[in-house]
């Protein structure tokens, strides 16, 4: 702030923008370029470009699961050093969409044998260039899973 200058000044002048999601959004995941906003059945994933403009826009639409909202969305995360990957975590399973192909159609799914989705993380191993999904489970288990995904 500038001296004499009160923090309402300063926010006036601060450019805030909108986007409208068309869903009740309850998190968001970013990485590089790359915003996923997730509710309980639908994404909205947003490429930025560098200037804070919108360029790219998809939505991915999980409407078959959560028919009766027992299995809603828990976590979306965007892969390490695989700009398109996005991995989408309902209480039942895992699924990897590849955006580059298509935002309707999984590439990959993990279904847990015990317990429901709890949590989820991606690793990267760039010795061999291998994709770990790591999946918590309500159970206690913690489950790792090589992702087949080949994204070049």
């Amino acid at each position: 702030m500038h001296p004499g200058q009160s923090l309402a000044d300063e926010l006036e002048h601060m450019r805030i923008d909108s986007e409208p999601v068309g869903f009740a959004g309850r998190q968001v995941s970013c990485r590089d370029d790359k915003v996923a906003v997730a509710g309980l059945s639908d994404i909205l994933t947003l490429r930025m470009s560098k200037e804070g403009e919108i360029v790219d826009r998809m939505v991915i639409k999980l409407a078959e699961l959560t028919t009766t909202h027992s299995n809603p969305i828990v976590k979306v995360i965007w892969a390490p050093n695989r700009p398109a990957l996005l991995a989408v975590a309902t209480m039942q399973l895992v699924r990897m969409y590849d955006l580059m192909l298509d935002a309707d159609n999984f590439v990959e799914e993990l279904v847990l044998p015990v317990g429901n989705v709890e949590d989820i993380e991606l690793i990267h191993s760039s010795a061999n260039d291998e994709m770990w999904l790591m999946v918590l489970s309500t159970s206690g288990h913690l489950y790792e899973h090589k992702a087949m995904v080949h994204i070049t």
